[in-house]
């Protein structure tokens, strides 16, 4: 059966009620075991006092019943809470889909601390930020993740073939509900921090100090004479004192080591749970067929040599023992025995001089796969979005009913684009409100998704990559004294800077120097528009500014006019917000401030 967006809420609704009743019985379960655990504490306790006026064989019978009867309940109670824990990530993650197929999507990352104003389009454009094209499709469940799917937004792919690879991993991921929410489901489990990454990162660059021969006798020998002089104490062989002059020994040499080691500890401390999420997620992808051959390839660099979800569990495992001397007891009982600072410092540094050219390549695979599952569920989420078609050729961009993938389909109104070389500029006239600023904004950031591998909204869509520049919502700057006419001469000169390395352009621009007079301001847009068809760049031009229609007599191969009409009837506005030819000639901006109240 096709799908459409009533069978995919059926599909949410219908897993969402599911794990419901799971979930609940899951919580009657956890407080029966509760209940047990206790009773059988309790039981335990009071027949141990019972036993203990009979004979010690009565107690450790009594003993041998009750306590693996008590650790079996405590583990059960474990992993029914995991359990718990686990189907309400599950709901959560179905809930806010059924929200954002209704509009609603401000429950996700919207990853303003990407957004840069003076990015060439993202600010434009709202990729990041609050109601923002990012928050709406991330799904992204690891800091790395996140970071690589905003990297493709701001930096959008122009290899053809990196671009089709891409498509081929959304569709093998859209298919693939069940596993994607699981993915998403463990990276929810631990959340983490930029802070979290950069440590590991840094404490790869730390040299390695523990393998040298003295540590490695330390190691082997300290345990043995430790053990030795305490069974010597237990004995009476020696006293008190010379024991404790003993103790200064092994806890000298630790404590010689201490802020050595702790600079190292701090790096990874605390990042057990981080690390165990990291190896549950690689597990996920290198248990799972794929069909796409990206997705392939980088499980198969998940699998070769050292497999990457046993190393980074065993990581995990080494930094959960290093983390038990932040327990002072601990640091003094396991550093008298066994040196336990050295002999995790040692193993750290075996572990990563083991799989120190592996870790970056497992950790480009994972982030891959967590931006990739955005992508994939975005191509779930929306059957009616096509995945376009890249062309070679010098220079095409063609849709046919494009429309923006935030508007809901039933207030979206889809229009065509159609530029099929280099040196084209479509001239965009029309009343205020009547479509011109969205038009604009559908069409780039269409073709941004497009370039990241994403579905688009429309029909048909075919493409050639290109660097997008835009200049539509320009800020002046009080702080570093800067004008608003200023900043916008600044954005289009550095349009103008890019054209002259060589590089072409498809440029979006919303009324060209709209902060300066209107003679000026017609005067500076067509020599603009003039120097960006000799330098071959291609793209919109939104105006109220009729006369730069006008330069399509001097460029006509260059040039089309565009135009969204506005109706007034029955003393209100009508808008169709669909595209046609020519130049518009319906103002309504006086009659708007007449309905406002303002006397003309």
């Amino acid at each position: 059966m096709k799908k459409n967006r009533d069978s995919i809420k059926e599909t949410y609704q219908s897993r969402y009620d599911r794990l419901d009743l799971e979930y609940e019985k899951v919580k009657k379960r956890i407080q029966n075991i509760s209940i047990l655990r206790i009773s059988t504490f309790l039981t335990g306790v009071v027949l141990i006092y019972f036993a203990s006026g009979f004979s010690a064989l009565h107690v450790i019978v009594v003993v041998a019943v009750f306590l693996p009867a008590f650790i079996v309940s405590v583990v059960w109670h474990t992993k029914s809470h995991r359990k718990r824990d686990e189907l309400k990530r599950l709901l959560n993650i179905n809930k806010n889909e059924l929200d954002a197929l209704d509009g609603k999507y401000d429950q996700f990352d919207n990853g303003n601390e990407f957004h840069d104003d003076d990015h060439h389009f993202a600010g434009d454009l709202d990729i990041f930020g609050e109601g923002s094209i990012f928050q709406y499709l991330n799904r992204t469940s690891t800091i790395i993740g996140k970071t690589k799917l905003a990297g493709w937004f701001l930096n959008p792919e122009k290899d053809i073939e990196v671009i089709g690879s891409r498509q081929k991993s959304v569709n093998d991921l859209n298919e693939k509900l069940d596993w994607r929410q699981k993915f998403q489901s463990v990276g929810l489990w631990i959340s983490e921090s930029k802070e979290d990454k950069q440590g590991i990162l840094d404490w790869f660059k730390l040299p390695t100090d523990y393998q040298k021969g003295i540590f490695t006798f330390l190691i082997y020998t300290m345990p043995v004479l430790s053990t030795f002089m305490l069974l010597m104490l237990i004995m009476d062989y020696i006293n008190f004192q010379v024991f404790t002059i003993y103790i200064l020994i092994p806890l000298g040499i630790a404590f010689s080591q201490f802020r050595k080691i702790q600079a190292k500890h701090e790096l990874v401390s605390r990042k057990s749970e981080l690390l165990r999420k990291y190896s549950r997620l690689i597990g996920l992808i290198e248990s799972e067929d794929f069909s796409s051959p990206a997705l392939t390839a980088h499980q198969t660099s998940l699998k070769s040599e050292h497999n990457a979800s046993e190393a980074i569990r065993k990581l995990s495992k080494i930094v959960n023992a290093l983390d038990a001397r932040l327990n002072i007891f601990g640091w003094l009982f396991l550093n008298y025995f066994i040196l336990w600072d050295i002999l995790q410092a040692r193993r750290l540094e075996q572990w990563r001089e083991t799989n120190r050219d592996n870790v970056p390549e497992w950790f480009d695979a994972l982030s891959e796969f967590d931006a990739l599952n955005s992508l994939g569920g975005f191509a779930y989420n929306h059957p009616g979005f096509i995945l376009p078609q890249p062309v070679r050729n010098a220079f095409q961009l063609e849709a046919t009913a494009c429309g923006h993938p935030l508007i809901q389909p039933g207030a979206r109104v889809d229009n065509p684009i159609s530029f099929s070389n280099w040196g084209q500029f479509v001239i965009i006239t029309g009343a205020n409100m009547a479509g011109k600023s969205t038009y604009l904004r559908t069409v780039a950031v269409n073709f941004i998704l497009a370039m990241v591998g994403a579905p688009v909204c429309a029909t048909e869509f075919r493409f050639n990559p290109a660097l997008i520049f835009t200049s539509i919502r320009t800020k002046d700057n009080l702080l570093q004294n800067e004008s608003y006419f200023f900043a916008e001469l600044k954005r289009l000169k550095a349009i103008i800077d890019e054209l002259e390395k060589g590089n072409r352009l498809f440029i979006v621009l919303d009324e060209i120097l709209k902060g300066t007079n209107s003679k000026d301001k017609q005067t500076g847009s067509k020599a603009l528009l003039k120097q960006l068809i000799r330098y071959g760049a291609s793209g919109l031009i939104a105006t109220h500014d009729l006369a730069l229609g006008g330069l399509i007599d001097e460029y006509p191969g260059n040039i089309r006019n565009m135009r969204f009409e506005v109706e007034i009837r029955n003393d209100e506005l009508e808008f169709d917000y669909k595209l046609k030819d020519g130049i518009s000639r319906n103002l309504n901006a006086t009659f708007l401030m007449k309905k406002m109240g303002i006397t003309i």
